[in-house]
């Protein structure tokens, strides 16, 4: 995935994992509540001036970003050049884990 600086872009729905990857610093992973479950969903929750816990990429670092049903995990860049994301998701269950489990006979 390419950003382009100042933009905000969608890079995955939950409920999932997300790895993300980068070469160079100047980006980071926000997760925002999906709405169209589009581009619009990043910008609008940063114009919105939203307390955003973001991520930051860090160079040669692999981050993990838990991404919950409903929501959308974006790419946010600081960076005048392109910036690249290499990334991949899991999927997740969003219900609760089962810890034990008793059935009778």
């Amino acid at each position: 995935m390419n950003d382009f600086a100042g933009a905000a872009l969608r890079v995955t729905m939950g409920p999932a994992l997300l790895h993300g990857y980068s070469g160079f610093p100047g980006g980071a992973i926000f997760v925002a509540q999906a709405v169209a479950g589009t581009d619009a969903d990043c910008s609008a929750t940063l114009a919105n001036g939203a307390d955003v816990r973001s991520t930051p990429l860090i160079a040669d670092r692999m981050v993990q970003v838990s991404v919950g049903a409903g929501q959308v995990a974006c790419l946010a860049t600081d960076t005048q050049r392109s910036f690249e994301l290499l990334w991949h998701t899991f999927a997740i269950d969003s219900a609760e884990p089962i810890l034990a489990s008793a059935q009778t006979r």
